[in-house]
């Protein structure tokens, strides 16, 4: 049976548990080992239900689901269960590794291409400039994991700019753009315009040193 485990401090036991059956039915919600309630189905989960905590506090437990991602929401009185999926930490660290991610196979691959000299790789656009467009990826990266909002916007504008130059690229010599590209890119890209509104949340709350 699937399941998650939640701890209510950084670092601290992980004593909150939700599991599911298949199809995300029979769900149940256990505190350091006991039953503390259960939903039916997935309707009830996107729903969202509360449960009562045995030190006086409350949990909300909710299923959000869109097209391209499914997450668990925990909120304990409001505030999101560290290391989870609405923990604006975690979206805040999954923002700056896509652009990790980006950097290093851009560096990667044009290394390739030009040590290699790769015809393959030189027709779709791989090249010298990659290696230039990884660093600067790396420097935004970096940028980003220190707190700067705007670094992180300027890695969505030119990784978005990077793919529509190259869909234009691909109709103008007569090519079909590949559609698995567009789609692993719209992945690539909402973690990091997640991340905007992780990063916003983390500067109210001081959490940026």
């Amino acid at each position: 049976m699937p399941s998650q485990t939640f701890s209510f401090e950084p670092k601290g036991p992980r004593l909150l548990e939700v599991s599911w059956g298949a199809f995300w039915k029979n769900i149940t919600v256990k505190y350091d080992g006991k039953l503390i309630g259960s939903m039916a189905d997935q309707k009830e989960l996107k729903a969202g239900r509360e449960f009562d905590l045995p030190d006086g506090s409350r949990v909300h437990i909710q299923l959000l689901t869109s097209a391209f991602s499914v997450e668990m929401r925990v909120l304990r009185n409001g505030k999101p269960l560290p290391g989870s999926s609405a923990d604006p930490a975690v979206r805040h660290q999954a923002a700056y590794n896509i652009i990790f991610f980006i950097a290093g196979l851009n560096v990667v691959l044009g290394v390739i291409a030009v040590l290699a000299r790769s015809k393959f790789l030189y027709q779709i656009g791989i090249s010298e400039i990659s290696i230039l467009f990884g660093a600067l990826f790396g420097a935004l990266g970096y940028f980003t994991r220190k707190g700067s909002i705007l670094a992180l916007w300027l890695a969505i504008i030119l990784f978005a700019a990077d793919g529509l130059l190259g869909i234009v690229s691909a109709t103008t010599q007569g090519y079909n753009p590949s559609t698995a590209g567009m789609i692993s890119r719209i992945f690539l890209l909402l973690p990091m315009i997640q991340g905007i509104s992780a990063m916003r949340e983390m500067k109210v709350t001081k959490l940026f040193s």
